[in-house]
């Protein structure tokens, strides 16, 4: 460690005292060349001027020492950044236009090349929030590569009972509906959701507990988990909202937890409250409106969950008789769900 502190110290040091250093290598090698001008001169009787023409030949060149010293130095690469960077500053200022147009081209190029990147880093590479997120698929029902939709009460059923491929499985609903808290009602975005849905996606509350399968049951107490801000915002903070009630489209839910800070949306669904999806039995294969998020189980591939899923859909098929018999539930990673087309957008971005 103390060899690697001398040597940036030498090196800095060197770069400051540059000419100076230039200044005494120079004195030294007149000295030297001025010493053997004389010898020359006193032994053989040569004239000053042979005399010193001679000297330098046998020195074989001033300024290859002067290269070689510099060389040594070690920041010969920085001297030469610095004078090309000086001669480039000295022909712009004879140009005052062309400097000018360059500067905002580039600055427009650099600022769009980096707003581009952000978007492409924010979307395309980094990956989403939750644990193992190559693993999660939404399922559509779908009848052609690009015709698909959600799923009834009647789908997840099947799902959830017959897919082994999916280590947990669960649906949402988003609405906009009235809320209060003890003071006026206002609109907010709601997500109704299964406790399958946070089991599958690994989302924990900070505070309290999730939402569980007995909260799923028709009939069940009504409960819901908050977002910190709207914590904030109707209670004073995550602490002080645990056991409160709060009115959700005229039904009172008991707030039983507290997302953590910063999630505002889950699978691509934007929300602040959600509150227990209790679904009633199905009686027909309709409606449709569930959006279902599944986690594949360890060592599962996406086409074997297709294939699972597809015979499924036939099974639903016998005991749900429904006019479209091409439809088959269909998986697709969850990250592509939710990018769509922005994807190839960005991608053309990047190029141009």
């Amino acid at each position: 460690m103390r060899h690697w502190l001398n040597r940036i110290a030498r090196r800095a040091r060197a770069l400051v005292q540059g000419r100076a250093l230039d200044r005494d290598v120079d004195a030294e090698m007149r000295l030297h060349i001025n010493m053997e001008a004389e010898e020359l001169a006193r032994v053989h009787g040569l004239a000053p001027e042979e005399a010193r023409r001679q000297a330098l030949v046998a020195f074989g060149g001033v300024e290859r020492y002067k290269e070689a010293h510099r060389d040594v130095r070690g920041v010969r690469w920085l001297e030469e950044l610095v004078q090309d960077v000086r001669y480039a500053v000295r022909s712009l200022a004879h140009a005052p236009a062309f400097s000018l147009s360059a500067v905002v081209v580039l600055a427009l190029g650099i600022g769009t090349s980096t707003a581009v990147f952000s978007a492409v880093d924010a979307v395309l590479l980094t990956r989403l929030p939750y644990p193992h997120d190559e693993r999660l698929v939404r399922i559509y029902e779908q009848n052609s590569p690009t015709n698909r939709w959600t799923l009834s009460v009647a789908d997840l059923q099947a799902i959830e009972a017959q897919a082994h491929s999916l280590s947990a499985v669960g649906a949402a609903q988003q609405r906009e509906v009235a809320v209060s808290a003890g003071r006026e009602p206002e609109q907010v975005r709601t997500g109704y959701a299964t406790s399958g849905f946070f089991r599958a996606l690994g989302v924990r509350p900070m505070r309290g507990r999730s939402i569980e399968p007995r909260d799923d049951r028709l009939g069940a107490p009504p409960v819901a988990l908050v977002s910190q801000a709207f914590a904030a915002r109707m209670f004073g903070g995550a602490a002080s909202a645990l056991g409160r009630s709060i009115t959700v489209d005229g039904v009172a839910h008991t707030v039983v937890g507290v997302l953590p800070a910063g999630v505002s949306e889950l699978a691509g669904m934007h929300a602040e409250i959600w509150p227990a999806l209790q679904l009633k039995p199905p009686t027909f294969r309709g409606p449709f409106g569930l959006f279902v998020v599944g986690r594949m189980a360890d060592g599962t591939t996406l086409a074997a969950t297709q294939r699972e899923l597809a015979a499924i859909s036939v099974a639903l098929l016998a005991r749900w008789p429904y006019p479209d018999h091409t439809a088959r539930l269909t998986p697709h990673l969850l990250r592509e769900a939710i990018l769509g087309n922005a994807g190839h957008t960005l991608g053309l971005l990047v190029a141009a």
